[in-house]
C-alpha cells in the first residue's frame, strides 16, 4: 500500500477510535449508520490493501523470474544452437531462424524467436547439433524454458490486472470514506457545544482522509503508480502479454 495510502486509512481508524471514545456523550452518532458504513468500507480497504500488497510481491517475483528465464534461454540454449549454426553453416540450409536476435527483444518477441530456432535445429537437422555437442534432448529443454516463461508472463498479466483493479478502489473507497467522514464531522459540529467535544481534536484526526482527488484521477483516466512495473527485456518495459 503506497504511503498516502497509509496515512488516510490510519486516519480513518483514528476517527472511529474517536467515535468510540465518545460513544457514551454522542450514542446517536457513534451507533449512526454513517458510522458503521465507515466501519465497513475501513474493512474493504483493508482487504484491498492485501490483495495490493500481494500482487505486488507476485509481480517483483516474476520480473526476477522472466529475466532469470531470458538469461538461460539466450546463454544455455539459443547461443550454442546460433555458434554451431555459424560453424556448420555450409550444411545447413540458409535461414534467419538460426541466428541470434538482435538487441534486446521484447520477452514475447524472443520467445517467438527461440521457437523458430527450436523448430530449425530440433527437426530433421538436430542430429547435426547433437554431433557438434548438444544434449541429445536439447529441443525438448530449449521448449521448456519458453513454456515457463510463458506461464510467468501470464501469471504477472494476471497479478498486474488485480493490483490495478485494487489500486483503482482504494481510490474510490477513500474518497467514499472522506464523504462519510464529513457526514460525521457535521453531525459532531451540531452538538459540539452542547456535549462538550473536543472539535479540535477531531478536526485533527479527520484532516488527512481526503482522498477524492486519487478517485478523480482515476475515473478520468489516469492512472496511480501501484508498485513496481514487470520488466520483461532489460529494458523497463509493461506487462507483456504472455501469447
Amino acid at each position: 500500500m503506497q504511503s498516502v495510502q497509509v496515512v488516510r486509512l490510519n486516519t480513518l481508524r483514528a476517527a472511529i477510535s474517536f467515535l468510540d471514545e465518545y460513544a457514551l456523550i454522542v450514542p446517536d452518532i457513534a451507533g449512526s449508520g454513517a458510522r458503521h458504513r465507515l466501519v465497513a468500507i475501513v474493512r474493504e480497504i483493508e482487504a484491498l490493501e492485501r490483495v495490493q500488497a500481494e500482487r505486488t510481491a507476485v509481480l517483483r517475483n516474476a520480473t526476477a523470474q522472466i529475466q532469470m528465464l531470458r538469461r538461460t534461454l539466450l546463454v544455455q540454449h539459443m547461443a550454442p544452437i546460433a555458434s554451431i549454426a555459424r560453424m556448420d553453416k555450409d550444411r545447413l540450409p540458409k535461414t534467419t531462424a538460426l541466428r541470434m536476435p538482435r538487441g534486446n527483444p521484447e520477452t514475447s518477441n524472443l520467445l517467438n524467436a527461440a521457437n523458430r530456432m527450436m523448430g530449425a535445429a530440433g527437426g530433421e537437422w538436430s542430429k547435426l547439433f547433437v554431433d557438434a555437442g548438444l544434449h541429445t534432448d536439447f529441443a525438448t529443454r530449449m521448449n521448456e524454458v519458453i513454456v515457463r516463461t510463458k506461464e510467468v508472463m501470464t501469471e504477472a498479466t494476471v497479478a498486474s490486472w488485480h493490483r490495478r483493479y485494487a489500486t483503482k478502489e482504494l481510490a474510490i473507497k477513500l474518497a467514499e470514506a472522506r464523504r462519510i467522514v464529513d457526514v460525521l464531522s457535521t453531525m459532531l459540529r451540531g452538538v459540539a457545544d452542547r456535549e462538550g467535544i473536543p472539535l479540535t481534536k477531531w478536526d485533527v484526526v479527520k484532516r488527512v482522509s481526503a482522498g477524492t482527488s486519487s478517485a478523480r484521477r482515476l475515473k478520468s483516466g489516469e492512472q496511480e503508480s501501484a508498485g513496481p512495473t514487470l520488466l520483461t527485456s532489460g529494458t523497463s518495459e509493461g506487462v507483456e502479454s504472455a501469447a
